[in-house]
């Protein structure tokens, strides 16, 4: 039985030996008969995602909301030293 497997192992090793590494799919030049070509997307220019003033009000934000989950865990945390089931 071993020889068996052995030799179906080599007879697979053999085959993807010959298959060869993957090739890259074709690149057509041309579109098929009845497709339409995708719009391109025009590039915004120098326009920035948010404003100086956007960012800050997003930190700020972000900072009241880091401030109100400290405030819980410390809660949570008093409370459970209190009832002596500490294990955080």
């Amino acid at each position: 039985i071993r020889r068996r497997v052995q030799a179906q192992y080599a007879s697979i090793k053999a085959k993807r030996k010959r298959a060869g590494a993957a090739v890259r799919p074709p690149m057509f030049k041309q579109l098929p008969r009845g497709a339409t070509a995708k719009e391109k997307k025009a590039k915004k220019g120098s326009k920035p995602g948010m404003t100086e003033a956007q960012v800050k009000a997003e930190s700020n934000a972000m900072e009241v909301i880091r401030r109100r989950v400290q405030a819980q865990y410390a809660s949570i945390k008093a409370k459970r030293k209190r009832a002596g089931d500490f294990h955080l």
